[in-house]
């Protein structure tokens, strides 16, 4: 049933996805046989949007939960240093002219633009220009449809891997057993695809870029250079300010400032660019097991509705 609505939707429905549902009072489902859980199971947003179904409160209780036990999943993840996600296995892209791999950090291509033309005496903030993405050293830029592709691929590979079925054993589980290499818990599956969600995050990559810049390359001059330190602070933050906003502006990057819209078409092509693959990811993410449902929020309504 669930299913059937998701797909009804327009959201797409695959094998090995996840479905999120709620179960819902016998007294409220209109089916023939209502004993069997699976009729009673029904997609959340379906039951916000009804005013028949309304949550079978007993079988949350018997289970020990209660609304708070629910929370609504959240990217805390996406707040903390890129080193959070050291051991996730990287996206690896290559180009199909020459075979080399191509630079997919945010981050590092914002770094390695903002030093090399602060190094250049001979340019200033003028000199700034969007950086590509996706882009080998050859020249060659990897499409949309070939990253969208290739992230598609990995995201369903880490998912067959989490449900690949367990090596059968005629010996009982030791107590303390160490987890075999087949196994892939849950919580690193989520933990990868949250990766996906921070690589493509210019926001984020902003930050690190920033941080890590004024650490290196400020820091250094800052202790041999002191005479020009603020001279060169100024050049500084003018060169990262222009290639970070020819590249993505900030009114895109932060539409609840309301700032003036930019007009500059290549860089809301790159935004939409990196906005159709967190969409990709943050989908299968939302089929992720660790995705709950905010019950709190249904109790709620159904209350209010029988008020």
């Amino acid at each position: 049933i669930n299913a059937e609505y998701m797909k009804e939707q327009k959201i797409s429905v695959q094998t090995n996805d996840l479905i999120p549902y709620v179960i819902c009072d016998p007294t409220t489902v209109e089916a023939e046989d209502t004993s069997k859980l699976a009729s009673r199971a029904f997609h959340a947003d379906e039951v916000r949007s009804s005013s028949k179904l309304r949550l079978q409160g007993s079988a949350y209780v018997s289970h020990n939960s209660t609304p708070k036990d629910f929370p609504t999943y959240h990217f805390s993840t996406l707040n903390e240093d890129g080193s959070r996600f050291s051991n996730a296995q990287p996206l690896e892209l290559f180009c199909t002219t020459c075979g080399s791999q191509i630079q997919v950090s945010l981050k590092q291509l914002i770094y390695d633009a903002v030093e090399r033309l602060f190094h250049n005496d001979q340019a200033d903030e003028r000199s700034a220009s969007g950086l590509p993405f996706f882009q080998c050293v050859c020249g060659t830029t990897a499409s949309l449809a070939k990253v969208y592709n290739t992230v598609l691929v990995r995201l369903r590979a880490h998912q067959q891997r989490y449900y690949a079925p367990l090596p059968l054993s005629t010996h009982p589980p030791a107590k303390h057993q160490p987890k075999t290499e087949e196994e892939y818990p849950e919580q690193e599956l989520r933990h990868q695809f949250t990766y996906y969600v921070h690589l493509f995050d210019f926001g984020k990559a902003k930050e690190q870029a920033l941080a890590e810049l004024q650490t290196n390359l400020m820091g250094s001059i800052k202790k041999t250079r002191p005479n020009e330190y603020v001279m060169l602070e100024r050049r500084f933050t003018r060169i990262f300010g222009a290639i970070c906003e020819q590249t993505i502006p900030e009114d895109l990057l932060h539409p609840e400032r309301k700032l003036p819209p930019t007009p500059n078409q290549a860089g809301q092509e790159r935004w939409l660019q990196l906005d159709t693959l967190q969409k990709l990811v943050r989908r299968h993410l939302r089929m992720c097991a660790r995705y709950y449902v905010d019950i709190g929020s249904l109790f709620g309504a159904a209350a209010s509705r029988s008020n």
